[in-house]
């Protein structure tokens, strides 16, 4: 328990908290951070522990796992002048992130369960790459905690985030891509099936889902046995860029919009569209390459796009690809 001043003051001064199983901790003093003091904190903590800090342009590396159900973390209150990171190890778990300003930048941590309230800038201008995982579902809204959400990956190299298991995405829209020259990745996780021997999982898109290019981007499996569906709507129009979608089987449901002279490349085990979903490749310069062991169903709508085929074993719905609209092959 802290009952007094803790000051951490200057570049290279630090101090770490490491809390092992069977130990808690209590602030009820004050921990104060100035000019690049550095706080890091690992082990179990619950939220209320953390009690007052005042970060006077200091960092927070918080690799806890922090207890937050049934509570709100105020990222902003952390933060303050300074910096909060997510980093590997770390894990908040359950309840209402609060991060109004868009402070928290991510490091390898894992948000499990949470509803995020703010704009979810994956690396924020910390440096190389930014690195999130999601678990259990992720509620995404607006800093008014009502408005649908945003996710942007950005980053001096590149940043990831992760989606680990089955689950669904909704209601939120996912800017992923960076004009930097590396590629911004979004990953699918499955859980270890011991049965099969294999890690399977399905990402589910829901209709208020968005995956927006802003850059070289890409969506691939992280073992090799995932499901994306998509309910929601794909756009592809990063003109000039690539935007792939690997390894994975992919079902979708809802809008895949090719356009601006962006380029999409299919790399996956199978493709479906289903009969209620849009697949659009608009403009000239615009393209859409499938390399999959199988195309089901696919009507495609192109308006001075090309669609390429490569290697693809058969069409199991009906042994053809249906174009409309001004078609190129």
């Amino acid at each position: 328990t802290n009952t007094g001043t803790l000051s951490i003051d200057g570049a290279g001064s630090s101090a770490s908290l490491n809390l092992g199983p069977n130990q808690s901790f209590a602030n009820q003093g004050s921990i104060d951070l100035s000019n690049g003091g550095r706080l890091d904190i690992s082990g179990t903590i619950a939220a209320s522990g953390l009690g007052t800090i005042v970060n006077n342009g200091g960092v927070i590396g918080l690799g806890a796992t922090l207890d937050n159900m049934g509570s709100t973390f105020s990222a902003g209150a952390l933060a303050q002048t300074g910096t909060l990171a997510l980093m590997s190890g770390g894990t908040i778990r359950g309840g209402i992130v609060d991060d109004a300003n868009g402070v928290m930048s991510f490091s390898g941590g894992v948000l499990d369960g949470v509803e995020y309230h703010g704009a979810l800038n994956v690396a924020n201008g910390t440096g190389a790459y930014g690195d999130l995982t999601i678990r259990n579902g992720l509620k995404l809204l607006g800093a008014d905690g009502v408005s649908p959400g945003m996710m942007t990956l950005s980053g001096q190299y590149y940043s990831q985030v992760k989606f680990e298991g089955t689950q669904t995405f909704d209601n939120a829209t996912i800017k992923l891509g960076d004009l930097s020259g590396y590629t911004d990745y979004m990953y699918l996780a499955g859980d270890y099936d011991q049965v099969s021997g294999q890690y399977v999982g399905t990402l589910t898109l829901g209709s208020g889902a968005v995956i927006d290019q802003d850059g070289y981007a890409s969506i691939n499996s992280y073992y090799g046995v995932e499901t994306l569906i998509n309910q929601g709507s794909i756009i592809v129009d990063a003109q000039d860029l690539p935007f792939y979608i690997s390894g994975i089987d992919l079902v979708n449901e809802g809008v895949i919009a090719v356009s601006n002279g962006a380029d999409l490349y299919i790399q996956s085990g199978s493709f479906t569209n289903a009969a209620t979903a849009t697949l659009s490749i608009d403009g000239q310069g615009s393209s859409a390459y499938f390399d999959a062991g199988s195309v089901i169903g696919t009507t495609a709508a192109l308006n001075g796009g090309t669609l390429s085929l490569v290697n693809i074993v058969e069409n199991a719905d009906s042994g053809e690809i249906d174009l409309v609209e001004n078609a190129f092959l």
